[in-house]
């Protein structure tokens, strides 16, 4: 039995365990070649994902940095449009203002007129009174027509 156990020992370590071990390497060396392989994947998977967080971050920054700007744009555009409103403000003021002061003066001399006219016709009421006879008033006439001759400017 030993004979026979020794036979079998020797063609299955001649035969068999050759292509065994062979098997058994190529199966080793494509489970190595598999896990390296994952490791790549991963490594590569990594690198994506660094890059994918790095393209995220600068993104958040370039948002931020427009809404930075979009509001130092609207505080820009706010001052500017609360100047321009403070401007025309005054403008329309001071143009109130020359309104009031031209119907001021309107208003003074339609005043001055109408006290000019009033005190004409008082005068005339006063002058026809002491005046009541003709003759007076046709040497008062003829008075004021000699003043009136000598006051004329001669050309």
């Amino acid at each position: 039995m030993t004979l026979i156990f020794l036979g079998l020992v020797f063609i299955l370590g001649k035969y068999a365990w050759p292509a065994i071990f062979n098997t058994i390497e190529a199966r080793n060396a494509h489970i190595q070649s598999a896990l390296d392989q994952a490791k790549l994947a991963l490594s590569e998977r990594d690198k994506l994902e660094k890059e994918r967080a790095a393209m995220e971050d600068k993104a958040q920054q370039e948002q931020l940095d427009l809404l930075k700007q979009s509001q130092q744009l609207r505080a820009k555009l706010m001052a500017e449009a609360k100047e321009a409103a403070q401007k025309e403000t005054q403008r329309l003021l001071a143009s109130a203002r020359e309104d009031i002061q031209k119907q001021q003066a309107e208003m003074a001399q339609h005043l001055e007129e109408q006290v000019t006219i009033l005190s004409l016709e008082i005068a005339e009421k006063i002058l026809r009174k002491h005046m009541e006879n003709s003759l007076e008033h046709q040497s008062f006439v003829q008075q004021l027509l000699k003043e009136m001759q000598t006051t004329e400017p001669k050309s």
